[in-house]
C-alpha cells in the first residue's frame, strides 16, 4: 500500500505547484492574444538582424489583426508563402508604465518557427536562426529580457518570422510579458514540473521492467514498461531546455529524433493491453506495431516534406489505435473484470489528452498541451490495480493460512489413498511382468548345452522386483541350437530384437523366439532332412517369422540374425534381416561380416522382392569366434557433459577385441563408455573344431568336355564330381552353379530325374546370389521342366530389370510370353 500513497501524495505535490504557477501568472504575467500582421519586413530598424539578405520592405503595410498562438502558414495568413512576415502589439497601459519606470521586463514568446527577430520598437533585441546563410532558429524557445532603450510613451512589440519553406511559420506557444524575474521564474517552474513528471514516468516504467524480469510470464510488464521509458523520452527531447543541450542548432536531427520517439510509442501501449486482456498479442496488434516501426524507420532519411504526411498519416492511425484501445477497455469493463475498472479512467484520459493535443497542434484549439500532465491518471490506475491484486492475493494467503492444517490433513489423506492405489497398481504390474519374463525366459538360451561354444548374455533395460524377486524384462531374443540337414550337423544362431521395451517388446520376443523354436522342432522331430540344404531352411524360417508378423500391421516388428555353421568345416551362413552386421573376432582382430541382404524387419507392411534376399557365406577357422549383438551394444550415452548419444558403431570393434570375446568383459567395456539405453543381448559362438579341407571342383573342365564330346563315362564322372561336391559343402557359388548345369545335362541327355535335383542347387544359388544371370537363366529353363510356369515369369522379370539390354533374355522373355 505505501507505492500508491507515495505516487498520490507527489500528485498532490505537483498539482499544488502548477496551482501556485498558475496564481503567479494571473497576478503579474500578461498573455498578449491579439495581434496585427503584415506580409513582409515591416520593422523599424533592420540594422541589428543579423545574415538579413531581405530589404526592409516600404511600402505601407497592411496591417490585420490575428490571435496567437497559431499555425501562420495554414490559415490565411501565409498559406502558401515563403519570406518574411510582421507581427506587431502594442504593450498594455500597466506594462508601459512599468517600462518607463524603468522595471526591466522580459518577454516569452515560446517556440517559433522558423528564423525569428523580437524588437520593441526599433530595438531589436532577439534574434534565433538567420537568412542568409540559411541557419535553422525552429523550435527554440524565444525567451528574453527586454532592454532599456529606444523607450517612449507608447511602446510596441514587434516579432518578425522569417521562412524559405522548409519549416511553416508558427507560434506554437502563448506570447507572455511580464517582470524578468517573475518571467523567467514562470519558465523555470515549467521544467521543473516537466522534470518531476518525466522522473515519475521513468520510475514507473522502470519498475513494470523491474516487474517482467522478475516474472517473464507477464509480458505486459514489459509493454508498458519500454512504452512509459519511450515517452518519456519523448517528452524529455520535445518540451525541455534539453534540446538546446542535446541538438543545439542541428534542427532537422531534432525533429527526426522527437518524430522517431512519438511514432514507437502507441505499439508499446497497445500491445500491453492486448496482453492484459487476451493475454496474447492479436494479428492487429502485430501489424499495427509493423507499421509504426516502419514508419520510424522511414523517418530518419526522407525529406521532411514527405516526413509532415507520414505524421498526418501516423496520427490517423493513432485514431485507430484509439479506437481499438477504448474497444478492449469497454469489453473488460463489461465482463465485470474488476481490474479492468481501474485502467478505463485512466486510458480515456490519456486518449482524450493526447487527442485534445494533437488537435492543438493542427491548429483547431489554442489551448496549453495537457498530455504529458494527464500521463500521470494511467500510472495511478496502474497503481491501483497492483494495489488491488496485492490485496486480493494478501486475503487469499490468509484465508489459506487459516485452513492450512485441515487441507495438509485432507491432502495427505488424498495422497496416502493414491500411493496406495498407484502401490497397488505397480505391484500388479510387476506381477505381470514377472509372469512375462517367466515365460520369455525359457525360450531363449543353448538349447544344446552340451557342445560348450555358445556364450550368451543378455540385459533387457526395464529392471523390476515382484515379491523381493528382481527381474527384468525387454525384447531382446538369444537361442542356439544343433540341427541336422543334409547329412550335415550345424550350429543354429538368432539374435533378435524385437520392437519396444518393457512388455511390448517382450511380447514381440516371445512370438520371434517361439515361431523360431517350433520350426526348429519340426525340422528336428517331424521332417525328413536327408536331401534339405542350408539355404532352403533359412528361406523357409524367414518366410515363417515374416508370415506370423505381417498380420500385426506394423504394430510389432522384430530385427534378427540368423546363422547356420556347419560343424565339421566351420562353413558359414548368415542371413541379416536389418540387424547389426555379426563380428568376426580372429587372431585377436575384430571385424565386421558386412552383409548385402536389403530385407526390412518382419512385421514391416512394405512388401519386399525377391532381390532382396540374400545369404552371406563365409568361413570359420579354428579359434574364431563368432559375435552377435543387438543395438544395445551401440545405443549408448556418452560419458561426457553433454550426453551425447554414441553414433560411432565400429566403437564395438575395440570393446571385442579388448575383452578377447568374453561376454560379461565384453558388457563392462560398453558401460565403461557411457549408459546403456536400450535391451541389450550378446552372442558368441567359438569354432574349435579342425577346419577340413574344401573339395577340389574341376567340373568347368568337366562341362567343357561335355561341350565338346558328349559320353556317358564323361558325363557319369560329371556326376560324380557334382555329387563330391555336394558332401563336401559346395561352398563357392560358381561350383553350385556347375553342379545345378551338371544335372541340368544330365537331365537332357540320361535321367529326366536330375532336373529336380539341378533346380534345388540353383535355387541355392539363387538364394545366396539372386543377381547371379546365369543361373537365372537356367532356373528359368528348369521351372518350365518341371512345370512351374509362375515361378519361371517371376524370374524373367528379375532378368528383365537386371539385363533389359541382353539379348538372350530378349529372346528367353519372348519364348515365355509366347508360350504362356
Amino acid at each position: 500500500m505505501q507505492r500508491p500513497l507515495l505516487l498520490v501524495s507527489t500528485t498532490i505535490i505537483i498539482l499544488s505547484l502548477f496551482h501556485c504557477s498558475r496564481e503567479t501568472r494571473t497576478g503579474h504575467l500578461q498573455e498578449l492574444e491579439q495581434w496585427q500582421y503584415s506580409r513582409g519586413l515591416h520593422l523599424p530598424d533592420t540594422s541589428a538582424i543579423q545574415g538579413l539578405a531581405t530589404k526592409k520592405d516600404t511600402s505601407r503595410p497592411d496591417w490585420k489583426p490575428i490571435e496567437l498562438p497559431t499555425i501562420l502558414s495554414a490559415n490565411e495568413a501565409a498559406r502558401d508563402y515563403s519570406g518574411w512576415i510582421t507581427l506587431k502589439h502594442d504593450l498594455p497601459a500597466d506594462l508601459n508604465e512599468k517600462l518607463n519606470q524603468r522595471e526591466i521586463l522580459a518577454v516569452n514568446a515560446g517556440r517559433l518557427l522558423d528564423v525569428s527577430v523580437i524588437c520593441l520598437n526599433s530595438h531589436c533585441f532577439g534574434q534565433l536562426g538567420q537568412e542568409e546563410p540559411y541557419q535553422a532558429g525552429a523550435m527554440r524557445p524565444m525567451l528574453r529580457g527586454i532592454p532599456l532603450k529606444g523607450l517612449s510613451e507608447k511602446n510596441t512589440l514587434y516579432i518578425a518570422l522569417y521562412s524559405n519553406g522548409k519549416y511553416p511559420l508558427q507560434f506554437m506557444d502563448p506570447v507572455e510579458v511580464g517582470p524578468v524575474n517573475e518571467v523567467f521564474a514562470t519558465h523555470r517552474q515549467r521544467e521543473i514540473l516537466a522534470f518531476i513528471f518525466l522522473t515519475i514516468y521513468v520510475a514507473w516504467g522502470l519498475y513494470h521492467l523491474m516487474l517482467f524480469s522478475r516474472r517473464p510470464g507477464d509480458r505486459y510488464n514489459l509493454y508498458f514498461g519500454l512504452g512509459a521509458v519511450l515517452l518519456s523520452m519523448y517528452w524529455f527531447t520535445a518540451n525541455t531546455f534539453s534540446r538546446e543541450a542535446l541538438f543545439a542548432e542541428h534542427v532537422e536531427i531534432h525533429r527526426r529524433v522527437e518524430h522517431i520517439l512519438l511514432f514507437l510509442i502507441p505499439p508499446f501501449f497497445v500491445a500491453f493491453l492486448s496482453e492484459f486482456t487476451q493475454k496474447k498479442i492479436t494479428l492487429l496488434v502485430k501489424i499495427y506495431g509493423v507499421y509504426c516501426f516502419i514508419t520510424s524507420a522511414l523517418i530518419a532519411f526522407v525529406p521532411l516534406g514527405i516526413m509532415r504526411i507520414l505524421r498526418d498519416v501516423w496520427y490517423g492511425m493513432l485514431g485507430v489505435a484509439f479506437l481499438y484501445m477504448i474497444y478492449f477497455i469497454g469489453r473488460e469493463v463489461l465482463r465485470r473484470n474488476r481490474e479492468a475498472y481501474f485502467l478505463a479512467a485512466g486510458v480515456l484520459i490519456v486518449v482524450f489528452s493526447l487527442s485534445h493535443d494533437i488537435l492543438q497542434s493542427k491548429d483547431i484549439f489554442h489551448t496549453p498541451k495537457i498530455a504529458s500532465f494527464t500521463f500521470v491518471a494511467l500510472v495511478s490506475g496502474l497503481a491501483a490495480l497492483m494495489a488491488s491484486r496485492f490485496m486480493r492475493v494478501t486475503n487469499e494467503v490468509e484465508e489459506l493460512n487459516r485452513d492450512l492444517d485441515q487441507k495438509v490433513r485432507d491432502r495427505t489423506s488424498e495422497l496416502q489413498k493414491s500411493m496406495e492405489s498407484v502401490r497397488a497398481l505397480k505391484e500388479q504390474q510387476d506381477g505381470d511382468y514377472y509372469l512375462t519374463s517367466l515365460i520369455l525366459g525359457p525360450i531363449g538360451g543353448d538349447l544344446a548345452r552340451s557342445r560348450y561354444d555358445v556364450s550368451i548374455l543378455v540385459e533387457q533395460k526395464k529392471k523390476f522386483e515382484f515379491k523381493d524377486r528382481a527381474s527384468e524384462i525387454g525384447g531382446d531374443i538369444c537361442i542356439a541350437d544343433q540341427l541336422e540337414l543334409g547329412g550335415k550337423l550345424y550350429r543354429v544362431l538368432l539374435n533378435g530384437d524385437a520392437m519396444g521395451k518393457s512388455v511390448q517388446g517382450a511380447g514381440g520376443a516371445m512370438v520371434l523366439g517361439t515361431v523360431f523354436r517350433s520350426a526348429l522342432a519340426r525340422t528336428q522331430l517331424f521332417e525328413n532332412t536327408e536331401n534339405a540344404t542350408p539355404e532352403h531352411w533359412m528361406r523357409q524360417v524367414y518366410v515363417e517369422l515374416e508370415t506370423v508378423f505381417r498380420p500385426f500391421d506394423g504394430s510389432m516388428m522384430a530385427s534378427f540374425i540368423l546363422a547356420l555353421v556347419e560343424e565339421n568345416t566351420g562353413f558359414t551362413y548368415v542371413l541379416n534381416v536389418e540387424h547389426p552386421w555379426a563380428v568376426l573376432l580372429r587372431d585377436g582382430e575384430a571385424r565386421f561380416i558386412e552383409t548385402e541382404c536389403n530385407l526390412r524387419k518382419i512385421g514391416v507392411t512394405t512388401d519386399s522382392t525377391d532381390l532382396d534376399f540374400r545369404l552371406d557365406t563365409f568361413r570359420l577357422h579354428p579359434d574364431d569366434r563368432l559375435i552377435l549383438g543387438s543395438d544395445g551394444r551401440d545405443d549408448v550415452w556418452l560419458n561426457d557433459q553433454d550426453r551425447v548419444m554414441n553414433d560411432d558403431h565400429t566403437r564395438f570393434l575395440y570393446h571385442c577385441e579388448t575383452s578377447d570375446g568374453d561376454l560379461e568383459a565384453l558388457r563392462q567395456e560398453i558401460k565403461k563408455t557411457g549408459e546403456i539405453s536400450d535391451d541389450l543381448s550378446l552372442l558368441s559362438f567359438h569354432f574349435q573344431e579342425a577346419m577340413a579341407i574344401p573339395e577340389e571342383d574341376d567340373l568347368y573342365q568337366r562341362l567343357k568336355e561335355l561341350e565338346s564330346a558328349m559320353s556317358n563315362s564323361a558325363l557319369q564322372g560329371a556326376l560324380e564330381k557334382a555329387a563330391n561336391l555336394v558332401r563336401g559343402g559346395a561352398e563357392q557359388e560358381e561350383s553350385l552353379y556347375r553342379i545345378a548345369a551338371t544335372y541340368h545335362l544330365a537331365s537332357l541327355h540320361d535321367d529326366p530325374g536330375y532336373a529336380a535335383l539341378a533346380l534345388k542347387h540353383a535355387e541355392r544359388l539363387f538364394f545366396r546370389n539372386p543377381s547371379h544371370t546365369r543361373n537365372l537363366m537356367l532356373l528359368v529353363h528348369l521351372y518350365e521342366k518341371t512345370g512351374k510356369s509362375n515361378r519361371a515369369r517371376n524370374v524373367v522379370s528379375l532378368l528383365q530389370e537386371l539385363r533389359p539390354a541382353d539379348r538372350r533374355v530378349q529372346s528367353l522373355v519372348s519364348r515365355i510370353l509366347a508360350s504362356h
